[in-house]
């Protein structure tokens, strides 16, 4: 647990400690994570197929999920 620097690069992308996530939104709202790649080359892009709990939004917190939305929203 603990606070990570979250930069802003366009409408759905965001920097978080040199992780690019750039997610899929209606409105405002997260509705999956479209890729995710990291300063280590690892990388995530999101398949419709994997079953539920693939989906890394699925693993935000209540409040985690409200602060994204609020910034979401701030476009």
């Amino acid at each position: 647990m603990g606070e990570r620097r979250l930069q802003r690069l366009d409408a759905v992308t965001f920097d978080v400690d040199d992780w690019v996530i750039t997610l899929h939104c209606d409105g405002a709202v997260p509705e999956y994570c479209e890729s995710c790649h990291g300063p280590d080359a690892r990388a995530y892009r999101f398949d419709a197929s994997k079953p539920y709990g693939s989906n890394p939004v699925e693993l935000l917190s209540g409040w985690e999920r409200a602060q994204l939305e609020r910034l979401l929203s701030a476009t």
